[in-house]
């Protein structure tokens, strides 16, 4: 009896850029929700790490995801922009959300609060 083995080539290294894009959206989706936890308990919203310590968010948003880094900006007591932004050549835009949780994209930081909504 012959067995034959076959491989299939598998992609390593950095994501596409419609990857990335797609997982920065698909985890600026679990931020809003984590945002809307933290204040209803404290009142206030929350940095990436007061959500981690609060158990709301796992420890991956400390760090790169998938060639984008994340950050919350507290804009008050009653306001936030949760933005997500491409680390080196992966990704070709930001994202961001806030308290309406409408994710919207553009092309740098300073606009992405006025960006275009993702579809």
């Amino acid at each position: 009896m012959l067995v034959l083995w076959l491989t299939v080539p598998t992609k390593s290294g950095p994501p596409s850029n419609e990857q990335a894009e797609s997982s920065a959206v698909a985890q600026l989706r679990v931020i809003d929700p984590a945002e809307v936890t933290y204040s209803s308990v404290g009142g206030r919203y929350g940095t990436i790490q007061d959500m981690i310590a609060a158990g709301l968010l796992d420890r991956r948003f400390a760090g790169e995801i998938d060639g984008y880094s994340f950050e919350v900006r507290l804009l008050g007591a009653t306001n936030y922009l949760a933005i997500a932004s491409p680390v080196g050549n992966v990704g070709r835009y930001v994202y961001s959300s806030a308290p309406d949780a409408v994710i919207r994209y553009s092309a740098g930081p300073a606009e992405a609060p006025v960006g275009q909504p993702v579809r």
